[in-house]
């Protein structure tokens, strides 16, 4: 928008943003294409109407001069007549500004507008910077300086003797010495010595050249879908995309002069340039490059699941990932946008967004290929789940078919390669093929001779990186080398130096270089050995000039630009990760151990400063000290980092202890307090861990992760107990009541501080990166320790006496006088606990959890691990608070006792949640174990069958029961499992479970909407039952989308469940039976065939349909959403669609304008989810056949077995096996009155 444009606006904004509303003026501007969908998108994300229209003006604003925003933006309010009153406003609104002219400044202006944050400036810049570091430039263009002269005296008051000035004639700088002399800010020598005077512009921007780093391409294009560039990308919109560096599809405008410094460089050991590939055979081609091009190209060109594919090469450090990314991308920046993640932040996701869309004329951009090198991988998973809910959300509203939104392309360095990898997943060692081995043997011959004919080229024998290569990795040419180039060093400040930098390359997860500043106090009295500079430019530093050349060798020095930073800072790192290994490794001894030289880099005066170089060096050693690598055997992480592991094991807790203090007195980074308290915990020193603890979560009390290891303090001590416990002789002593209360004071505090980190998790449910259920794990580990320790106690007879107490909540007996009310009232609510908690991780886990699993965790063992430890807590639940094998006791009991008896047992077959029964089934599916699967089902029927007869309308009854009666519809059970079920009676339990009060109703259950809108939803087959009214499906839907979101947010939710055409309590399948990835698959004529096809409109906007139902000769009208963005050209028009259930409410699926075709020799009635006998009727299968499962075409084959399979006796087979026989009889008389 034109800076005239904007002057309206701003003029007139309290009268916009009070009085106009967004909504009126976005959708106009969506037609006629200043807006697109995600403008829409973040418009309606505003709280408020004031917010909603703020957003919109700001948008308009970003939008380029081409498209009009202002004019389309006035018809669009004049659309409206309400509105007329501010056209004329806006029409008539004088400007003053003009975007082709800046006037010149005024100093009366500067000393009231500018002066105040000029200086605000200064001071920030002064802060942040080594004040033997800065030199301050200041360039005259011309005599018309007579505002700047005011920011000079700040700078010259700021930073005496720390400045030069640049003018290219004496005429112009004459005037600003006068004044500045005149001011008493420079006297005659400095306006001498420090001018330089005479040089074109041209010259001094060489000469900064010459002395900084290289420039790259100016003017970054990217591609275009359509097969074009785009013009190049303004600098302000690049350094916007702060987080990401982007890669250029145009060539670099560089000369062949700096072709032997960027290779000298890379094989050296720094990070590979991507002039580097630029200039031919400098990168030479390893035998993996391949392999990797190709995964990346499939990914880049295959469907993905969540719009987002991943490749992943795990790494031995050094091993050459990286450069073999890079070369990826650089291959590739011609066809698709690439890119490299610098840091991980809230906006990373939005830049990515922006990147794919900037100037893309393409409603179907190309995937963006993304790099993500060696960050941790929790960020890794962070990063692609909230990647992925975005993709998600843009692809339901996007009309065209988009197969992938981005491409991840994730290093990952480990020393340890895991032993079994996926398709998309590669392993990169430390080691090479022969033909590399004879390619890098090659390449150092040509080198040696270009040496050999002039001394001026590079001599190989000090590109140390390369010869690592060269030599295949090998230990003992690195132990050799190094060893020599040691021998050379004399100076102890040097030594110093190589101790602290290879201490932290070898233990930095991230191989982070150092500013050169942050040494600056090593080599404080070296000034005799300075080159002499003129006096304009001496400053008390530049050590890093005038190192030995042994240590140049063993050390990359060279700039490093931080992230957002406009300056590149001289920074020191080891030249390779195995070198920095060897150095350490040369330069421990007996005297000078590993630990002597982390505390002397902690307590030397290197410290003793606040800059932004040495907060940088403050964070590589608080992730060397705390970073914590996980166990490549079991999944786990491990107890502390690597360094305090090795410090340890070498020099004892005592030095480990001190190091972890020593640095937390100078940083009081909460997190390292709270490893002090986890290392005093390992050691049992329980008041110190607590201490700790309690230091860290009053530094950052609102993290949860923290709070969690407070209460691990109170767990790990019943732990120990317990340990005790097993580790004595007898085992069947009992404990007295004092060692009962002191179990009890433990339990309930490590229970308060697990509750803690709960609220703290509930307040960012939806924040993915503080979304930690280790309370919820915690609490549930600390209750059954605590319980297995009452086993122990002399109170309590033994396991069925403890089980009898806890169930019945009843602690009236002599044995229990000891423990006061607080106590007993701890006792009896720990089964109410344990639910409550155990259903939060249902949810969580099974249910939101699960498709957003990150393959990586795959190897770290995160997922899997945690889904064991679930399922295990689970069951150890049920062992205390479930039932004994034996419950025919059940049928001497009162009501409603016995059906609290019978309930239970439904928990111990998995009737807590339909989540964890649709678990059973995949693995029933998986392990061949259907037949144990459907056991499970019909004992959950049949036990709480007597319970709904018995009159009692009690939530819990009631959900167990629907959890297990949905999933024998859909596994087609019904006619051989519970024979007398009817349909009305699903849609009265239904009913009495919707209108039941539920348990917490802060964290309402949705399976209640589910069940009651999937079992009223019409169809034909239903329609001679009595279905509840179409307001009160609408009402429950609405109730259904709130609770939803009270719980998971905008979280994605995967479709369960379908409508089918079959017969009445088999008309759901499970999504799991036919494929569903493309959208294509919708409109296959076997679908007509598979699920019921319903009609209705395409409401305004796409997003939801309204159904069309007849019921008694009447035409209504049910509204719910569509699983995407409907086309615009469908809208308020008659489509077809099927309908599906997720957890978050029902979705239309397919919207074609015709209704598919049919399909006459498939037969009528297909079997819901595929569940045929085989040939041997003892066996099950819960699949289709793999043809039905592969392709819906290859239906017409199998139509004959499936019409022979559905005649089949279903029940006959289970009442063959004298198994099943068996068991029915011990329930039927188990449940016998």
């Amino acid at each position: 928008m034109k800076a005239t444009h904007w002057e309206i606006i701003q003029k007139n904004w309290t009268t916009l943003l009070n009085d106009v509303q967004a909504e009126d003026i976005s959708n106009i501007l969506f037609e006629n294409k200043v807006f697109s969908l995600e403008d829409n998108e973040i418009i309606t994300k505003g709280k408020s109407t004031c917010k909603k229209m703020e957003k919109l003006l700001q948008i308009l604003r970003n939008k380029p001069a081409p498209v009009n925003a202002f004019e389309k933006f006035l018809e669009a309010l004049k659309k409206d007549d309400c509105y007329s009153h501010i056209v004329e406003a806006l029409e008539k609104t004088p400007v003053t500004s003009n975007s082709q002219f800046i006037t010149k400044g005024d100093p009366t202006e500067w000393n009231k507008q500018i002066r105040s944050a000029f200086q605000k400036a200064l001071k920030h810049f002064e802060k942040n910077r080594s004040a033997d570091r800065i030199l301050i430039i200041i360039c005259l263009f011309s005599k018309d300086y007579e505002t700047m002269l005011e920011g000079c005296e700040e700078v010259l008051t700021s930073f005496p003797n720390k400045w030069v000035v640049y003018a290219e004639t004496e005429h112009i700088a004459k005037m600003w010495k006068k004044e500045m002399i005149q001011r008493k800010k420079v006297d005659e020598k400095d306006a001498s010595d420090r001018f330089v005077v005479g040089m074109t512009w041209e010259q001094i921007n060489d000469t900064i050249e010459q002395v900084t780093t290289h420039a790259v391409a100016h003017g970054c294009i990217l591609p275009q879908a359509v097969g074009s560039f785009t013009k190049p990308i303004p600098e302000k919109k690049l350094k916007s995309w702060c987080d990401v560096e982007l890669l250029s599809s145009s060539d670099p405008e560089v000369s062949e002069d700096i072709s032997k410094k960027v290779l000298e460089k890379f094989y050296k050991g720094e990070s590979v340039d991507w002039l580097n590939f630029w200039f031919e055979g400098q990168v030479l081609q390893r035998s993996h490059d391949i392999h990797l091009s190709e995964l990346v190209k499939k990914a880049l060109t295959e469907e993905a699941e969540n719009k987002v594919s991943t490749v992943i090469i795990f790494h031995h450090p050094g091993s050459g990932a990286t450069t073999s990314a890079k070369l990826v991308l650089w291959e590739l920046r011609q066809q698709y946008r690439c890119c490299v993640i610098r840091r991980i932040t809230e906006d990373t996701i939005d830049q990515l967004q922006e990147i794919r869309k900037f100037r893309e004329p393409s409603a179907s951009p190309k995937p963006v290929l993304i790099l993500v090198d060696n960050e941790d991988e929790e960020k890794y998973r962070q990063l692609k789940q909230n990647l992925e809910v975005k993709c998600k959300l843009l692809s339901r509203e996007n009309p065209e078919v988009i197969k992938v939104f981005f491409t991840m392309l994730f290093c990952i360095r480990k020393a340890s390669l895991p032993q079994q990898i996926l398709d998309h997943q590669m392993l990169l060692e430390q080691k090479l093929t022969k033909q590399e081995q004879k390619t890098f043997g090659k390449k150092h011959k040509q080198l040696t001779s270009e040496y050999e004919k002039n001394k001026e080229n590079i001599d190989p024998k000090y590109l140390i990186s390369f010869n690592i290569l060269k030599n295949d990795f090998s230990p003992e040419y690195i132990r050799k080398s190094v060893k020599e180039f040691i021998k050379g060093i004399k100076d102890e400040r040097e030594i110093t130096l190589l101790s602290y930098i290879a201490l932290l390359n070898k233990y930095d997860p991230q191989f982070r270089s150092i500013p050169v500043s942050c040494f600056d106090a090593v080599f404080r009295n070296r000034s005799e050995n300075y080159k002499k500079l003129p006096d304009a430019f001496k400053r008390c530093t530049y050590w890093e000039a005038n190192l030995s050349q042994a240590v140049q060798v063993l050390l990359s020095i060279s700039p490093q630009k931080k992230t957002g930073a406009s300056d590149a800072r001289i920074s020191l790192r080891v030249l390779h990760r195995l070198v920095a290994d060897s150095l350490l490794d040369n330069l421990i001894t007996d005297k000078n151990s590993l630990s002597d030289i982390m505390l002397s880099l902690i307590n030397s005066i290197i410290f003793d400063h606040d800059t932004e170089d040495f907060m940088h060096l403050e964070n590589i050693v608080g992730d060397i000290m705390k970073r914590r690598e996980f166990n490549q055997s079991d999944g786990k992480k491990e107890m502390f980092s690597p360094f305090i592991t090795q410090v340890n094991k070498d020099s004892g807790d005592e030095v480990s202890i001190q190091l972890f203090c020593d640095f937390f007195d100078r940083n009081h980074d909460p997190f390292i307090a709270q490893q002090i308290a986890r290392f005093y915990y390992y050691l049992k020193n329980w008041d110190k861990a607590e201490s700790y603890a309690q230091r860290a979560t009053e530094l950052k009390p609102k993290c949860s992760f923290l709070w969690d290891t407070f209460g691990r303090v109170y767990k790990e001590q019943l732990r120990d107990e317990y340990d005790k416990i097993k580790k004595t002789m007898d085992k069947d002593k009992k404990h007295d009541n004092n060692f009962v209360k002191k179990l009890i004071n433990l339990a309930k505090k490590a229970i308060f501080y697990f509750k803690k980190v709960q609220e703290l998790t509930e307040e960012s449910l939806f924040n993915v990166s503080e979304n930690n259920l280790a309370g919820y794990f915690g609490e549930l580990q600390t209750q059954i320790i605590f319980l297995r320790l009452l086993e122990k106690c002399q109170c309590f007879k033994n396991r069925s006496h403890l089980m009898k107490c806890l169930v019945s909540k009843d602690f009236s007996e002599n044995c229990f006088r000891f423990l006061n009310s607080d106590e007993i009232t701890f006792l009896s609510q720990l089964e109410d606990n344990c639910m409550n908690t155990l259903r939060v991780l249902d949810e969580q886990y099974l249910q939101v959890r699960e498709d957003a699993q990150f393959d990586v965790a795959v190897y770290s063992g995160t997922y899997g691990r945690e889904l064991q430890n679930f399922v295990s807590l689970m069951f150890d639940f049920h062992d205390y608070f479930g039932e004994p094998k034996d419950f025919s006791y059940i049928k001497n009991l009162p009501e409603p006792e016995a059906s609290m008896h019978r309930w239970r047992i439904a928990l111990k077959h998995g009737a807590m949640s339909l989540n964890l029964l649709l678990r059973f089934r995949a693995e029933g599916i998986e392990n061949k174990g259907e037949k144990q699967f459907a056991k499970k089902l019909s004992t959950i029927y049949k036990v709480m069958l007597p319970n709904l007869n018995s009159g009692i309308c009690e939530f819990d009854y009631h959900l167990a029961m629907l959890n297990a009666v949905t999933l024998l519809v859909v596994e087609g059970l019904t006619i051989h499992e519970c024979k007398q079920l009817t349909y009305p009676q699903v849609l009265d339990w239904t009913k009495k479970l919707l209108d039941c009060k539920q348990p917490n109703e802060k964290r309402p259950y949705v399976e209640p909407y589910m069940y009651f809108v999937m079992f009223n939803f019409p169809s034909e087959k239903r329609s001679d039952f009595s279905l509840c009214t179409i307001k009160k499906l609408e009402e429950a839907c609405e109730k259904w989308r709130k609770a939803y979101i009270v719980k998971f947010g905008d979280a994605e939710a995967r479709t369960l469940f379908y409508l089918a055409q079959n017969d009445l309590l088999m008309d759901l399948v499970h999504s799991d039976t036919f494929p569903m990835e493309g959208r294509d698959n919708w409109d296959h004529p076997e679908m007509r065939k598979y699920l019921v096809l319903y009609s209705g409109t395409v409401e305004i906007g796409g997003k939801k349909v309204n159904v069309k139902i007849t019921r008694d000769n009447n035409t209504l009208y049910l509204s719910i959403p569509t699983s995407y963005t409907v086309k615009k050209n469908l809208w308020q028009k008659e489509t077809y669609f099927f309908v599906g259930f997720s957890f978050s409410g029902p979705k239309a699926y397919g919207i074609p304008q015709e209704p598919p075709e049919t399909i006459d020799d498939i037969e009528q009635d297909v079997p819901c989810s595929g569940k045929y006998l085989s040939k041997d009727k003892s066996s099950f299968s819960f699949r289709a056949s793999n043809e039905h499962q592969k392709s819906f075409p290859q239906l017409r084959g199998v139509s004959k077995l499936i019409d022979l399979k559905r005649k089949l006796d279903l029940r006959q087979a289970l009442l063959d096996d004298a198994l099943q026989v068996a068991w029915e009889d011990h329930v039927a008389d188990a449940l016998k009155d």
